[in-house]
């Protein structure tokens, strides 16, 4: 006489593949989300490592660069920052590096990026976009030179420049900046950073400024 499972068993095995029915349903309609990042979004330049000939450099720009802004909550961050999410890129003009007046490199073409999680404490969740490139090390027209006080940051980045909407760094008067940049070569402070004492930490935060907004905190993360 066969002998079927019993039913607590087998309620507990139909709720398990309806989560994960559930699960695979959030998957896939997360990693169908493209973003897209807004003309003249700007971040900083940081060097990676150097590969062969290549230079391999991360480009680090704050979130609200995206359209959207992706949900940051703990229970839908393991799925969001899943590496498989696409984040298609779609670039209209280009993306330029600069420091002070002068351009250092320009790309037309970036395939994806990532948005991710690079501080989580106390006081919450930081995400930030990040697109990982490399530059053939004989094409880069500056001397990247690896500051440890600057956390590695060589110059800076916009994206999709218009030069016709760009407007100057509000506060770049008010603090000591460590470094900046003016990407249309106009006379005018496009985008800066400075340092702030992490007093949770201790060393320095480094904060990134431009337009209407004075401070992105770039790498600090307290407790």
């Amino acid at each position: 006489m066969a002998t079927g499972r019993p039913i607590n068993e087998l309620a507990s095995i139909l709720k398990m593949k309806k989560l994960t029915f559930i699960l695979l349903a959030i998957l896939s309609t997360m990693t169908s989300v493209a973003q897209k990042v807004k003309p003249n979004s700007i971040g900083v330049v940081k060097y990676n490592r150097l590969e062969n000939d290549s230079l391999c450099l991360d480009i680090l720009l704050p979130p609200y660069c995206l359209d959207s802004l992706p949900f940051t909550s703990e229970k839908e961050r393991n799925l969001l920052y899943n590496d498989s999410i696409n984040n298609t890129f779609s670039l209209s003009k280009s993306i330029v590096f600069a420091d002070e007046n002068k351009t250092i490199y320009e790309f037309k073409k970036v395939d994806n990026f990532k948005v991710i999680i690079w501080c989580e404490n106390d006081g919450g969740i930081e995400i930030i976009v990040k697109i990982e490139v490399k530059v053939p090390k004989n094409d880069f027209k500056a001397n990247y030179i690896v500051n440890e006080l600057l956390e590695n940051i060589i110059c800076f980045a916009i994206v999709d420049m218009n030069v016709d909407l760009l407007t100057p760094a509000k506060y770049a008067d008010q603090v000591k900046m460590l470094k900046k940049v003016d990407f249309d070569k106009n006379g005018s402070i496009d985008a800066y950073l400075y340092g702030e004492p992490d007093e949770a930490m201790g060393g320095l935060c480094l904060l990134l400024g431009f337009g209407e907004v004075k401070e992105f905190i770039v790498d600090c993360c307290g407790p």
